[in-house]
């Protein structure tokens, strides 16, 4: 009978291994996951929340429209984005290649 109720009991145990990570695990899953993919993880915005700045293939490389970059590509110096996504306010190109102000926080 004891064993019985010991077998009946088993089964209610959590199971770690199946619940996905929150707060700080998982936050140190995208940390990880982030740099080793060769990307920048760090604060962005007014709020300072923790981000993963993807390195984009183009970066730096001449655009005349969005079309042409990965990320976003910048009015001022007419190239791609180095990083994805820019934060704070910037000007960029357009899919028809019109500027438009992007702020992102």
């Amino acid at each position: 009978m004891l064993l019985a109720a010991g077998l009946l009991t088993a089964g209610c145990q959590p199971d770690d291994g199946g619940l996905p990570p929150v707060g700080e695990e998982l936050m140190a899953l995208q940390k990880a996951r982030c740099e080793a993919a060769g990307d920048i993880w760090g604060r962005a915005g007014a709020e300072g929340s923790f981000v993963c700045f993807r390195r984009t293939p183009d970066g730096g490389e001449r655009c005349s429209n969005a079309n042409d970059c990965s990320g976003a590509c910048l009015a001022r110096s007419r190239t791609c984005s180095p990083l994805d996504p820019i934060v704070g306010c910037q000007e960029i190109l357009t899919a028809s290649g019109a500027r438009a102000m992007l702020c992102v926080d």
